[in-house]
């Protein structure tokens, strides 16, 4: 039997844990996107009191398995959304799209 895996996106996702911060978020990734060290300089840039305020994460969703990264367009590049109501930007990397997967029926046939 053949079947079709889902489409699957490796991303990266930067989001803050402030709201209403989209345009503070974009501002900074826009000026230290082409960095060597991007990352280590948006974390400085949102750290305060001993805490930063920017997760930073990576990562493979499957299409429909999760519901926030269902709302942003999947294609590579860059987008600017919302998860759990905090600003993100989620940098798309690769999408792989759906392709054949043979399944074969373990058993007595």
């Amino acid at each position: 039997m053949k079947y079709l895996t889902r489409e699957i996106m490796n991303a990266k996702v930067y989001k803050l844990r402030q709201s209403g911060g989209m345009k503070k978020l974009s501002s900074a990734y826009k000026k230290y996107a082409r960095s060597a060290d991007t990352d280590s300089k948006m974390l400085k840039k949102f750290f305060n009191k001993g805490d930063t305020l920017l997760s930073i994460y990576e990562g493979t969703w499957t299409r429909g398995d999760d519901m926030e990264m269902e709302k942003i367009t999947w294609s590579a590049g860059t987008h600017e959304t919302t998860l759990d109501g905090l600003p993100a930007i989620i940098i798309v990397n690769k999408i792989t799209p759906p392709s054949l997967c043979h399944y074969q029926k373990s058993g007595v046939n």
